[in-house]
């Protein structure tokens, strides 16, 4: 079973801390359950190729198989800025997770946070 981590009440979540993005990977699923607003946010650092590329995926199901991309949620790493944010004013799936393919990128890191709330 994939590893889950709950962001809820607007405590922040950390995610994944110091992830290589020289590979890809998936982040942990992150669960909003009874939340309806939300924000992911990747914070980026030293990546010298500017080739690799977050997507968020989101389900309303625990399995990892069943995720799907959320429209528009594509980011490229790129010269300007390397922190993103997605935020979510309406959260109609329960979980979410963040996913990373390298492309040509060898170096650099990235820290992955969540924070949700109920309005």
């Amino acid at each position: 079973m994939a590893q889950i981590i709950t962001s809820r009440n607007l405590e922040l979540s950390e995610i994944l801390k110091d992830q290589s993005l020289g590979v890809d990977f998936d982040s942990p699923i992150i669960d909003f359950k009874e939340m309806n607003a939300a924000f992911i946010q990747a914070v980026v650092t030293n990546p010298s190729l500017l080739t690799g590329e977050f997507v968020i995926k989101v389900s309303i199901v625990c399995d990892p198989a069943t995720f799907v991309p959320y429209p528009g949620s594509s980011r490229t790493l790129n010269g300007s800025c390397n922190n993103f944010g997605w935020e979510f004013c309406c959260v109609a799936f329960r979980y979410a997770m963040i996913c990373y393919t390298s492309n040509t990128t060898t170096d650099g890191v990235v820290d992955l946070y969540a924070r949700a709330k109920r309005t």
